[in-house]
């Protein structure tokens, strides 16, 4: 059986038509998932930080926090404030409390949290005076900032303690 003037067998000829030919689309596979792009992205996270009890043991608590994933186009303003906040609580003479401060930077990545309990053991809900009230306890700011750009970096070895 003689080719077709294509060459390939069962093909058309090609009668002037210009252009290239391209190959037929490929079906995507079926058992892959697709990245998609969304506009915002939220992700649970601990936070873990160094404590202190009553009688003196020094103690890991966890806590975990809604994160909002900032773009890159975010990123370097949140960073810039964050450095400017650290230097600020280590600087003094700052009219401004640290809290206050500290709750301004991470308002636009915290969410949301969970695993956060008032002195009676109730949960406390997440809210501008509760976030400030935790703000003020040692070590969670600077755990909220790590915990932060792990989970931004996507550091699954990270979500064991940071």
């Amino acid at each position: 059986m003689p080719l077709p003037a294509s060459g390939l067998a069962g093909e058309e000829p090609d009668m002037g038509r210009a252009g290239p030919r391209h190959p037929p689309a490929q079906p995507e596979p079926k058992d892959q998932s697709m990245f998609k792009v969304v506009s915002e992205t939220l992700a649970w996270w601990p936070v873990i930080f160094a404590g202190v009890t009553e009688e003196g043991a020094v103690v890991e608590n966890k806590i975990e926090l809604r994160f909002r994933i900032l773009d890159e186009d975010e990123i370097d303003e949140f960073g810039a404030a964050a450095a400017r906040a650290v230097a600020g609580a280590k600087g003094g003479g700052v009219s401004e409390k640290n809290s206050v401060r500290m709750q301004r930077v991470l308002e636009p990545v915290v969410r949301d949290w969970r695993l956060v309990a008032g002195a009676n053991g109730e949960p406390m809900p997440f809210g501008e005076a509760n976030f400030q009230a935790l703000l003020r306890v040692p070590n969670v700011f600077p755990a909220i900032l790590g915990a932060y750009g792990a989970c931004r970096a996507g550091r699954e070895d990270a979500r064991a303690g940071n």
